[in-house]
């Protein structure tokens, strides 16, 4: 959308499991030593930083204190800010693994032209980017973007 505004030619949007930012939806009012922020951090990430295996664990104290004021900060933002619409169509993949129900590719919908063409991946959100999931979102990748005139 921004790349589009300043002239930019986009050929191909693919966004994973992500939403649209929505002006006026206020951010929770996080606080940088929020007890609420590591949850809302871990929770869909799916990884512990206190695990060794977490990709969080090698960020460190300092890193870890700078993740949680950037988290604070961006959630406080919400609202601040509206996506724009992106003049083509979107791939969406979608993160299924434990949820009810199926949101985000009609959510997109207002902010897209095109079509939305909705994948879903069988992982939690924090998933997306382990080996499987990612194997499986990169070969679709791969597909579309072999289709795109060269």
């Amino acid at each position: 959308m921004r790349l589009q505004e300043t002239g930019e030619k986009v050929d191909f949007l693919a966004v994973l499991d992500g939403l649209p930012a929505a002006a006026g939806q206020r951010g929770p009012g996080y606080t940088h030593d929020d007890p609420r922020v590591w949850p809302a951090i871990v929770e869909p990430v799916g990884h512990d930083p206190a695990d060794p295996g977490s990709p969080l664990a090698g960020l460190g104290a300092d890193g870890l204190t700078s993740l949680a004021r950037v988290f604070a900060d961006l959630s406080n933002l919400r609202g601040s800010y509206s996506s724009g619409v992106f003049d083509g169509e979107m791939l969406f993949f979608a993160a299924t693994a434990g949820r009810a129900e199926r949101t985000g590719s009609g959510l997109w919908s207002p902010y897209v032209s095109g079509d939305v063409e909705l994948r879903e991946i069988d992982c939690a959100h924090g998933a997306m980017t382990q080996p499987g999931p990612l194997r499986e979102i990169g070969r679709i990748v791969a597909e579309r973007l072999n289709e795109l005139p060269q």
